[in-house]
């Protein structure tokens, strides 16, 4: 009988691209003749947001925005005047191979900014943003599982993995009004704003994933009063409901399921209403939903081979597929105080946390951390009516219990802010308090080593030893009955039933009957 391969189909999540792009930043603005002229920049930001991703070929677009916020006072005022601006850019990434269909996962975060006042009517702002990109994709490979004929046996070993990874990848558009009541006099002009996305709960039906989700949107704001000269600032803050079907074909509620939410992009803009005043806000959200499901999966793996009629030879290849996710959810504290540069600190009217460089590392066992930066920043008023705008950048470092983590792994997840309190301690000190939750899915890389080709040299048959139908074999203990069958070209079943033994180890040491071919 001519040797015949059985092939199993296993699959492997491939990384395509990890890596960053970089982004120069260069403004140049001079202010409209409605803005007073400046007297002191009080503070500058530059925030890079990516509106939108699309992979077409080997090729993945980005399209982002760097916004910049220059605040500054005029004279003779504590007013908080607000420069902003929208600087877009798009960028191409060659991924070196067909990428269609792969998972994309972008961070873009701020790497500097330098703000000076030129003059009392322009402003020159430089800096840079990085965007760091990883692309991922599932490929599958044909792997032996079994051999027949030419008198081959085979040796295999049964190993579970995630099996085949379904995943899904929307961006979620949100356009929303933000009422902000009429108990306030005044336009409204916008002085921060952010939003958090946090998903509540998902289910499984007929090949997809129903998401819901919640987006939190925070915003500081000043009105304008033209018969008021003082800071006079007030925070919102509203929540989107989000509900989202999700298109996963495959998925069942057997599989275990991973959503992966982020803010891509928010711009919230002022919305005159009737009486030409702005007490709404137009929000704009752009969300990154990506939805991953993978189900515990055996696959027979030929770890070992011979023929008992012919010289054979084959080669071994190693496939590193991924293991079912662990999935964690931590809550994370962290504290920081914040030093003003004046003395007496009259109020805080909002604070809030930013991280960035988030990396997931594993140490020891049944630990996995989570290090990265807070940029934790306040905004208030002085006792004199100038404003207080605090900020310190710390590391922070966060050990979460997770059993079972090999040494080699993988992570997918990211923190979310759920809310901040803060306290002034002091003339010139605020302490802040952040609580966020941190979501991820640890998976574990499963070694896949298993035969890959096999050459069965027919014009070499072995010689046997036909004077005999048995041998006796004196067996120690913890010996293989595979390694016995294979020095005797014969067949481990055959030695097993033989001396109707119970399993492929030796138990106690015995003697053998070993069948002849």
């Amino acid at each position: 009988m001519e040797l015949q391969l059985n092939k199993e189909t296993v699959y492997i999540n491939e990384v395509l691209y990890d890596g960053q792009t970089e982004q120069g930043v260069e403004f140049d603005y001079v202010l409209p003749d409605y803005y007073p002229d400046i007297f002191k920049v009080l503070k500058c930001t530059l925030t890079p947001r990516v509106a939108s991703h699309s992979v077409s070929g080997s090729q993945l677009f980005l399209e982002g925005a760097a916004y910049i916020r220059v605040m500054y006072l005029a004279a003779d005022s504590k007013k908080v005047y607000c420069v902003d601006q929208r600087y877009t850019f798009s960028k191409t990434i060659d991924l070196g191979k067909n990428a269609d269909g792969a998972v994309v996962t972008v961070t873009p975060k701020t790497d500097y900014v330098n703000c000076r006042a030129v003059s009392g009517r322009r402003i020159d702002v430089r800096g840079a943003v990085s965007i760091k990109v990883k692309v991922t994709a599932e490929k599958s490979a044909d792997i032996i599982t079994g051999a027949n004929g030419d008198g081959i046996e085979t040796q295999n070993d049964t190993v579970s993995y995630g099996g085949e990874k379904l995943n899904a990848q929307e961006i979620i558009i949100i356009r929303d009004d933000i009422d902000l009541g009429t108990s306030k006099d005044g336009s409204a002009y916008l002085i921060g704003a952010e939003a958090n996305v946090t998903a509540s709960e998902h289910k499984v039906i007929a090949d997809k994933v129903i998401v819901k989700a919640e987006v939190t949107v925070k915003a500081i704001y000043a009105i304008n009063k033209d018969n008021e000269n003082d800071l006079a600032l007030h925070t919102m803050e509203a929540v989107i409901p989000v509900n989202k079907i999700i298109d996963l074909k495959g998925v069942t509620e057997k599989h275990t399921v991973f959503v992966n939410l982020s803010v891509l992009d928010i711009d919230l803009a002022p919305k005159p209403v009737s009486d030409g005043e702005n007490r709404v806000f137009t929000c704009d959200l752009s969300l990154d939903c990506k939805v991953s499901a993978a189900v515990d999966t055996e696959v027979s793996l030929v770890t070992d081979l011979y023929s008992t009629m012919f010289d054979t030879d084959f080669l071994t290849w190693n496939v590193k597929a991924q293991s079912l996710p662990k999935l964690v959810t931590e809550q994370l504290i962290l504290k920081s105080s914040l030093e003003g540069t004046e003395d007496n600190i009259a109020e805080i009217t909002d604070a809030k946390i930013e991280t960035s460089n988030l990396v997931f590392r594993a140490r020891g066992d049944g630990e996995l951390t989570a290090t990265g930066q807070a940029v934790f920043t306040a905004i208030g008023k002085y006792a004199d009516g100038t404003p207080a705008m605090l900020e310190r950048t710390e590391p922070f470092e966060a050990v979460i219990p997770v059993l079972g983590i090999g040494e080699e792994y993988s992570v997918e997840g990211g923190v979310q802010v759920s809310h901040v309190t803060y306290n002034i301690t002091g003339e010139n000190r605020v302490d802040v308090r952040a609580t966020l939750v941190l979501r991820a899915a640890v998976y574990n890389i499963v070694n896949l080593t298993t035969v890959k080709d096999i050459t069965v040299n027919t014009e070499k048959p072995k010689t046997k030893d036909t004077n005999y139908a048995l041998k006796l074999y004196y067996a120690e203990d913890g010996e293989s009955i595979w390694d016995i069958a294979k020095r005797y070209n014969t067949g481990a079943a055959a030695i097993i039933s033989e001396n109707d033994l119970s399993g492929g180890i030796v138990t106690d040491p015995t003697m053998l009957l070993i069948p002849i071919n």
